[in-house]
């Protein structure tokens, strides 16, 4: 058996993998803080979810907002001894460290529909040691649980056999974190754009039917659980927030209010209160136009400033390496179908970060969710170079050991 053969064969494939999982496992644990509580934004949800195991249910007077990570420990924390907050909070750590391991899988089938299989295995390595990630899980936060089920969305909905299951991921995403249900803009324009005939249109109406039964029950849960919460709509006072639409509305009343002051508007107490609110610097003003343009600015820099932080400290060299090569070469980068998808998707997926960022919470976090098509561009080679390097096993290792 030839050394290729070796490597594509499914049982050192997985093989592999686990390795790799090994690796990942073993830096993280490693590093997790035995001996320190939470005290990050994963503490709310280990309130949150020890909460639901003593009360039985959804806690009454409790934000609803990005609950289902602490609805997903509630389930572990029922089967632990919850006499010992501490011992909850390991079980919290651990677990989002598992998460945030095994997203490797989903991974390598995505990284498989570009390039073959070392390749493959190279880009789960450079996305299981990625530093901002791994430390990220170690916080015990809901990002973990939100990153893999948006790799499995992508992983399944490449696959085309799995499209059912795919919308499903995105509704679970939606309940760990809101913008999860952005994803239904890509994948439904990448849908459409692949399936025309009046079939597809049947099936895609069945997939946002098995959106709408994951969400709508629970939902239903958390309106009653705050029906004391009570904010003004378009239609009105409305009481009672499932954790979602209010959170997604949000953003662009936040911008059709602001718009209006600028183009010279009415602009009624409610939106100058509104717009001062998310003002994170606290200036109130009246010059709209100056703070909004200013806004923007400075919404697009810092989203710039964190995807050039999260090339470092090797996919810089990767990605800057590659797209040399390509020039030198003068080798584009052909977007079919796939390629077009997670470019579509990863842009969609910036418009919280830039929301974020406007108001002034500069986190990196906001834009990690790029890091597996940084990771595409990272193995992506032109068909000459790959094959030379993926010939040459002591290649690969260097590169391994230089990450």
């Amino acid at each position: 058996m030839s050394e290729l053969n070796y490597i594509n064969s499914k049982k050192n494939i997985i093989l592999y993998l686990g390795l790799i999982l090994t690796l990942g496992l073993s830096l993280r644990f490693y590093y997790l803080p035995y001996d320190v509580p939470i005290a990050t934004d994963g503490f709310y949800s280990f309130v949150y979810a020890a909460k639901t195991v003593f009360e039985g249910n959804l806690p009454v007077g409790y934000g609803t907002t990005n609950t289902g990570w602490a609805n997903f420990l509630a389930l572990f924390f029922s089967l632990s001894d919850t006499s010992d907050p501490f011992y909850l909070m390991q079980i919290q750590r651990s677990l989002s460290v598992i998460l945030s391991s095994l997203t490797i899988i989903p991974a390598f089938f995505i990284f498989r529909k570009f390039v073959n299989v070392r390749w493959a295995l190279f880009g789960c390595l450079l996305l299981i040691i990625e530093p901002r990630l791994l430390m990220s899980s170690l916080e015990g936060i809901n990002y973990q649980l939100f990153f893999l089920l948006f790799v499995l969305v992508i992983a399944l909905f490449l696959t085309k056999l799995t499209l059912f299951l795919s919308f499903g991921c995105i509704a679970c995403a939606t309940l760990v974190r809101y913008e999860g249900l952005l994803l239904l803009i890509p994948l439904s324009t990448m849908y459409f754009l692949k399936f025309k005939d009046r079939k597809s249109v049947v099936k895609f109406l069945g997939m946002i039917f098995i959106v709408i039964i994951i969400l709508a029950p629970i939902s239903v849960l958390r309106i009653q659980a705050t029906e004391s919460f009570c904010y003004e709509t378009s239609f009105g006072i409305r009481c009672g927030d499932d954790g979602s639409t209010h959170a997604i509305l949000a953003g662009p009343r936040f911008l059709s209010h602001t718009l209006n002051a600028v183009s010279g508007q009415e602009v009624s107490e409610t939106a100058i209160d509104l717009f001062n609110e998310n003002n994170e610097n606290n200036e109130k003003t009246d010059n709209y136009a100056v703070l909004f343009v200013n806004k923007i600015i400075v919404s697009f820099s810092a989203l710039l400033k964190f995807i050039g932080l999260a090339l470092i400290p090797y996919f810089a060299f990767f990605v800057l390496y590659n797209i040399i090569l390509r020039i030198k070469n003068k080798k584009s980068i052909k977007l079919d179908w796939d390629k077009k998808m997670i470019v579509f998707t990863a842009s969609i997926m910036f418009l919280p970060a830039l929301y974020a960022y406007m108001r002034g919470i500069e986190e990196i976090r906001y834009v990690l969710i790029i890091i597996p098509l940084v990771c595409i561009l990272s193995i992506s080679w032109t068909n000459s170079i790959s094959e030379k390097i993926s010939k040459n096993l002591g290649v690969i290792i260097i590169l391994m050991v230089l990450v």
